[in-house]
């Protein structure tokens, strides 16, 4: 009731059309409907295939077409073919006149006048633009729901993009400046008012005893010269603005073409981004998981105390958490490579931060001779974990700001409908808002990683190590594309998102590098675990077993196969005896996660898609006509393609390496299959999404053939195409559908976005849980009973350094403020 009052008052403030009654001394039928004199103006026929129909006017034609002056009354034409409406022209003078109507407050809204759509193709060629003064036609579109988009964007992570040149901002407003304190001073001079130290006239004394006589200043020459340099001021400045004006609109150019890109990039792959990052979130959340339940069943077992190697895994873990999008070197690279200390390699880099904790920190090159973990190296490297996640950009920021002016536009297209019900530009204006969610979506998912977008916090931490000191900036490219002479010419175009000597991976490919980095870690510390066994050697330049002792590897199928298999005996009696049956995996199990997970994040990607298909495809699919037309195929060839392209990020992720772009036949660098499929992909969700956007924007949908459903489309001559507005149809459908979608997307996507911000907050606060859980604080004070030793140089837990010739004393029993070894309940 609230609702339906508040549209009759909306409505009484839109002047509604004043009805009348024929007298029938009408001669023409434009006396008898005015509206009709505007036929009388040609038609431009030279633009309107290029968008200059007006289908207000083809409404007028169809009205025209229907009634007619026989023996000298007005009524219907004599010629049955030709009649559009079924309205006599007294019923339809009582009525609201079809053409260009809008809501005036009665639901049954304005006569429907329909033609066969070979009538609209001969009398209505062509496809209406947008024009500037309907706002619910491109502007509305663009600044509700693409320019928020392009914030949604900033956000998410990118590996590289168009670079400006400096020299777009050269230094000429310090030369403008200078000009014009030149020009000042010669004109101060001419006044009178001299900045000079020299006497304006009189005589002054020489070092010889002479007298030296100052003629006045000429003040005509000294004016000459100020208006010379004012002249010369003008003439620079307008050459520096001019010259400032094109580099400031090809700099411009390049940051719109960035943004753009990168708008229509994350739109178009959309669900290998979604899939990729909550992938990397699950692994996150299962090493935090590990990382407790270990410390859990170590406690069951009786074990009071954590070995110093499994801190060091834990440890390496936490840092794979934040640094996961970091890009990995080659799996394996030879000791001796001439560029293996040149190369910025991540991986070295923090294992380099983890080896510390068994070593003395203040000499980054001494090797793990301790067997104890470090004080002062567990504190730091703490403080190091929890600077690195806070350095992050809230998810406020990223996501919240955006969130603001995304659902401003919702609010305005759902007003707009309010005060024109019916109307259908409104009803595809929210539509489109719907469907662009999507990219919303993304961003929620990109912010609720724990993983920095910038690797330079990882260089600001690595900054006092002197292997680290003198590396260049990474600029290579990705391996991938080498093969392609085309592409890599193209890419080179694009410098790093970020100058730094690390560089993260693309979105789409996150989860699979955070894989690998677990992968690695878990192969490093197998290894040492199997050396300190029997003494082999570890390759422990990134992490890669050397090949006697490498395990075979499995493949993706296997793995969910032993999934499998540990899932029924965990559901087993056997299993229950040992009362626990929390699946969650330990630490030897990361990275790889059960079946039910795959499922879940599956079932995530496909509701955050799902959710603006349906409401879009429904708002457009109930605008009349009635069926799955132009708009609502788009929306429904764009979730085709999203499928298409998970489905082939899927089956790539399911190899242990990426699979190859191309291959070599006779010389020649071929595309493979797979190529191709993700060519196709690509090209047909960048076609429905952008393409599609452009089209309802420039008004292209707006022409004969989109007025019907598709089912029409192979025989469409006598289908009926609907030309009036207002339609009673309409309305009904506005109340029921359009509102109702406008409303649910609203709500929906601030469930989407809150429930990522708790996301990300609920497994901050663990990350920092755990932290402290495998490198506890020190309190403050002494322990109890025992007197605190002299701290050395480089103190380590377990042993004292002491002066030669003097008896070495063990240190008393570890107390509840010592770091390690690190109590297993704790």
């Amino acid at each position: 009731m609230a609702g339906r009052l508040l549209v009759v008052l909306l409505s009484l403030s839109v002047a509604g059309p004043v009805h009348g009654h024929l007298t029938g001394d009408e001669k023409t039928v434009e006396d008898a409907f005015p509206p009709l004199n505007d036929l009388k103006t040609p038609d431009p026929l030279s633009f309107q295939a290029v968008g200059g129909q007006n289908f207000t006017r083809c409404c007028l034609k169809a009205v025209r077409a229907t009634y007619d002056i026989v023996d000298g009354k007005l009524g219907f034409t004599p010629n049955p073919a030709n009649r559009f409406l079924t309205q006599t022209p007294q019923e339809l003078s009582d009525l609201e006149f079809p053409c260009g109507a809008k809501y005036d407050g009665n639901d049954n809204g304005a006569p429907l006048v329909q033609v066969p759509y070979h009538w609209c193709a001969e009398n209505c060629p062509g496809w209406q633009q947008s024009v500037n003064g309907d706002l619910d036609q491109w502007i509305i579109p663009f600044v509700g729901f693409i320019l928020p988009a392009a914030v949604f964007c900033l956000g998410i992570p990118r590996r590289r993009l168009f670079t400006i040149p400096d020299d777009l901002f050269p230094n000429h407003l310090d030369q403008l400046q200078d000009d014009w304190v030149k020009f000042v001073r010669a004109l101060l001079d001419a006044l009178g008012v001299t900045t000079d130290t020299t006497p304006g006239g009189g005589m002054s004394a020489t070092k010889d005893g002479g007298v030296m006589i100052h003629q006045p200043p000429d003040r005509t020459k000294l004016v000459v010269e100020a208006f010379v340099c004012l002249i010369r001021w003008f003439g620079y400045a307008i050459i520096v603005g001019v010259e400032m004006t094109i580099r400031a609109s090809i700099a411009a150019t390049i940051a719109f073409s960035n943004t753009i890109l990168w708008v229509a990039m994350v739109f178009i792959t959309a669900a290998p981004m979604m899939l990729s990052g909550l992938y990397e979130a699950m692994v996150d959340r299962n090493i935090l998981d590990a990382i407790i339940k270990n410390r859990k069943w170590n406690s069951i077992r009786g074990q009071k105390a954590v070995e110093v190697a499994e801190i060091k895994r834990e440890v390496h873990l936490l840092y794979a958490i934040l640094v996961g999008n970091i890009s990995l070197p080659p799996e394996s690279e030879p000791e001796d490579h001439p560029d293996a200390e040149a190369k910025p390699t991540a991986w070295g880099d923090v294992l380099s931060l983890v080896k510390t904790l068994g070593a003395n920190p203040t000499d980054q090159s001494s090797p793990e001779v301790s067997k104890e973990v470090n004080k002062s190296a567990a504190n730091a490297s703490r403080l190091r974990l929890h600077t690195m996640l806070e350095c992050q950009v809230s998810f406020g920021a990223t996501v919240g700001a955006p969130i603001v002016f995304f659902l401003g536009a919702f609010l305005v297209s759902i007003f707009s409908s309010l005060l024109e019900i019916g109307n259908n530009d409104t009803a595809h204006t929210i539509a489109f808002g719907e469907w662009w969610m999507t990219i919303p979506h993304v961003a929620v998912v990109a912010g609720c990683l724990l993983a920095g977008n910038n690797p330079n916090t990882l260089e600001a931490i690595m900054s006092g190590f002197p292997h680290v000191a003198d590396r260049d900036h990474d600029n290579t490219l990705n391996e991938r594309f080498q093969g392609f002479r085309l592409v890599k010419k193209f890419v080179e175009f694009f410098s790093p998102m970020y100058d730094s000597i690390y560089q993260p991976v693309w979105m789409w490919d996150r989860g699979r590098n955070k894989e690998l980095w677990i992968k690695r870690i878990q192969n490093y510390h197998n290894e040492l675990k199997k050396k300190a066994a029997n003494g082999k050697e570890v390759t422990e330049k990134n992490g890669t077993p050397t090949p006697d002792s490498k395990p075979p590897k499995k493949g993706f199928w296997e793995r969910i196969k032993k999934k499998l298999v540990k899932r029924v005996e965990k559901l087993s009696s056997k299993y229950l005896e040992k009362k626990d049956v929390d699946a969650t995996p330990l630490p030897d199990d990361i990275p790889d996660i059960d079946v039910e997970d795959w499922i879940n994040l599956i079932l995530t990607v496909v509701v955050l898609l799902l959710i603006p298909f349906i409401l879009a495809f429904l708002t457009s699919y109930h605008t009349p006509l009635v069926g799955l037309s132009c708009r609502s195929f788009t929306f429904t060839l764009y979730f085709l393609f999203q499928f298409w392209l998970g489905v082939l990020w899927f089956y790539d992720f399911t190899h242990d390496k990426h699979v190859p772009l191309y291959f070599t036949w006779k010389g020649y660098r071929l595309p493979t299959p797979f190529t191709l499929l993700v060519v196709f992909g690509l090209l047909g969700s960048g076609f429905t999404a952008m393409v599609g956007t452009f089209l309802q924007i420039l008004g292209v949908y707006r022409n004969c053939l989109c007025k019907l459903p598709i089912q029409y489309w192979s025989a469409p001559r006598d289908v009926l195409v609907v030309l009036s507005t207002d339609m009673g149809q309409s309305i009904e459908f506005a109340r029921q559908y359009w509102l109702s979608t406008g409303i649910a997307s609203i709500v929906l996507l601030i469930v989407v976005c809150y429930l990522g911000w708790w996301y990300q907050r609920h497994w901050r606060m663990r990350f920092e849980k755990v932290v402290v859980l495998v490198l506890p604080k020190p309190k403050e004070g002494k322990s109890e009973g025992h007197a605190a030793p002299a701290a050395p140089a480089t103190p380590v837990v377990g042993e004292v350094e002491t002066p030669k010739g003097e008896e070495t004393k063990p240190v008393p029993t570890v107390g509840e403020d010592e770091i390690a070894p690190v109590p297993a309940s704790q």
